[in-house]
């Protein structure tokens, strides 16, 4: 019976969830996926499955910053709101595409 060594993750855990809007929405994701790996040994990374991480785009019409709104941890599941995924917006497909 061997242990795991898991260095300390809450610091990072914690800046994530209040600086979110300043890190890179995939260096993001990549450290909450490594986050919780651990607690989630069955989630299958090569099928980029998705336990522990949801994602929602940011429902507001304004022009955004950052492409990453927010990180919230709550319960073990890390939340991303993203200002790039909605069909609304300015950052919207449907903008480019429809005549106005």
């Amino acid at each position: 019976m061997g242990t795991d060594i898991r260095r300390n993750t809450s610091g990072l855990k914690d800046d994530l969830v209040k600086n979110g809007s300043s890190y890179n929405v995939w260096q993001a994701i990549w450290i909450a996926e490594n986050i919780t790996k651990i607690d989630n040994p069955k989630r299958k990374d090569y099928l980029f499955e998705q336990t522990a991480l949801k994602f929602r785009p940011y429902e507001k019409y304004e022009y955004p910053p950052s492409d990453l709104k927010s990180v919230s941890f709550d319960e073990g599941i890390f939340e991303f709101i993203l200002t790039f995924m909605g069909l609304y917006g300015i950052n919207s497909l449907l903008g480019e595409i429809l005549p106005v």
